[in-house]
């Protein structure tokens, strides 16, 4: 057979010993268990996927908490401001906390709560480009695009914890005991 050919199906068959076998004349197979840890290498690398993607999810939630301060003190503190808020709900939830952007708004018959918040679903629309907004709108309207895909991103890697959260069951006790 030529060692530049693609060995067929039989050849690969006829290479493989039996279960608990040794081929004759060759090392013995190296230990699943190579370290002092006591884990497999396929679980130590699904603990370091694990890891690296809550190391990513904590990256984006203090990148968020950053854009946030920074949006705030770049736009001017007038009627219209959109701002991002990032709240808990409260409850024991993965995505917490979550990305709202609110608008505020300045009501002058409100003598209690003048300033009263609305939430915006597309903050790039309700961004005010005019007036004394001007100056800031680039900077603001490129801090949004960047917290729109550190969400997104956020998004996904939460979905994707929730489906492993899901697929292990609940964690702790069952409850009534």
């Amino acid at each position: 057979m030529d060692s530049n050919a693609d060995p067929s199906v039989e050849d690969l068959f006829d290479q493989v010993e039996p279960a608990g076998l040794e081929p004759s004349g060759s090392r013995p197979a190296p230990d699943p268990v190579p370290d002092e840890t006591g884990l497999s290498i396929g679980v130590r690398r699904a603990g370091e996927v694990c890891l690296a993607a809550l190391t990513r999810l904590q990256e984006i939630e203090d990148t968020l908490r950053e854009l946030r301060q920074l949006l705030r003190e770049d736009q001017p503190k007038k009627d219209g401001v959109v701002l991002l808020e990032l709240a808990d709900c409260g409850k024991k939830c993965l995505g917490c906390p979550h990305v709202r952007w609110k608008q505020w708004r300045w009501h002058p018959r409100n003598k209690r709560h003048p300033w009263q918040a609305h939430p915006v679903p597309f903050p790039l629309r309700k961004l005010r480009r005019t007036g004394i907004f001007a100056a800031s709108f680039p900077l603001a309207s490129s801090r949004i695009r960047q917290v729109l895909e550190l969400s997104a991103e956020r998004e996904r890697l939460v979905r994707r914890l929730h489906d492993l959260r899901r697929t292990l069951g609940p964690f702790g006790p069952p409850k009534g005991r």
